[in-house]
């Protein structure tokens, strides 16, 4: 008899879920880097493949902040993960889209910082990330 794979032992939308949460570290760490790039457009302190990048990383953070919002979660380990790393990941991408929306006047992103904040609203109520989630709230 052979064992199962691991993705048979989780459930999918877990497994979705840290797909999602991989995008949003793997993004928000590109952000960082192309941030040391300087812009070849003088109206804006970023690149545009970091504007790119941080849009990605907020977009999938909003997401993964879905999946598990009306999810009981049954692994500590994930619920430690989301404490401690996914809710602090957000901070660099959302202050390149905040400084390029203050520096170009380009409002088209407010919808998706407002995205993020409604999704950080929705994780507060969740008791196991409200600790979290209130202590960022104020400053997003």
């Amino acid at each position: 008899m052979h064992p199962e794979p691991p993705s048979q032992l989780i459930e999918p939308k877990v497994l979705a879920f840290l797909r999602h949460a991989n995008i949003v570290c793997d993004y928000s760490t590109l952000a960082s880097i192309y941030k040391s790039i300087p812009p070849e457009d003088t109206s804006s302190s970023s690149c545009p493949e970091c504007i790119s990048a941080a849009r990605i990383a907020l977009q999938e953070h909003a997401t993964c902040i879905s999946l598990i919002a009306n999810q009981a979660s049954e692994y500590l380990i994930l619920d430690f993960w989301i404490n401690t790393s996914l809710l602090l990941s957000p901070f660099i991408p959302f202050n390149i889209l905040f400084c390029n929306i203050v520096e170009t006047c380009e409002s088209s992103d407010l919808e998706l910082l407002a995205r993020f904040v409604g999704a950080l609203e929705l994780a507060s109520t969740i008791p196991r990330y409200s600790a979290a989630c209130h202590k960022q709230l104020p400053i997003f």
